[in-house]
Formats: structure tokens, C-alpha cells, sequence
């Protein structure tokens, strides 16, 4: 029979693994909700990409129209 030290070491190290576990799922838990919020702003953040692009181009083209009219460089 295994003596009354080494029982409760046992014990201890099985309470440890039982509440590592638990731990471990909550991360998990946690990574699934980052995961699945990644994957509905994955498309966002390109259009925003996009709007600001155009946004920049059209700036572009307006100053150098401006220029053009104005006459100045």
C-alpha cells in the first residue's frame, strides 16, 4: 500500500491537472470568440482599405486638377 504522503501528493497533482484543464478550455474558449471575430472583420478592414485608396486617388487627382487650373505647380 502506498504511503499516506505519496497518496496526497497524488491528489494534490491530480487537483493541479483538473484545474489546468479547466484553464486550458477557457483559453480555448477565449481563441474561438478572437477567431471568429477575426473572420467577420476580415472583410472590413479590406474595404476600408479600399475606400481609403480611392479616397487618396481622388485627393490626388483633384490637387493636380486644381493646379492645372489655377496655373500653379
Amino acid at each position: 500500500m502506498a504511503e499516506p504522503s505519496v497518496d496526497r501528493d497524488i491528489g494534490v497533482l491530480t487537483e493541479r491537472s483538473v484545474a489546468t484543464e479547466k484553464r486550458l478550455q477557457a483559453v480555448e474558449d477565449k481563441l474561438d470568440e478572437v477567431l471568429q471575430t477575426l473572420q467577420h472583420a476580415k472583410g472590413g478592414w479590406k474595404m476600408l482599405m479600399v475606400i481609403g485608396g480611392g479616397a487618396a486617388a481622388l485627393g490626388g487627382l483633384l490637387a493636380s486638377f486644381w493646379s492645372t487650373v489655377t496655373g500653379k505647380h
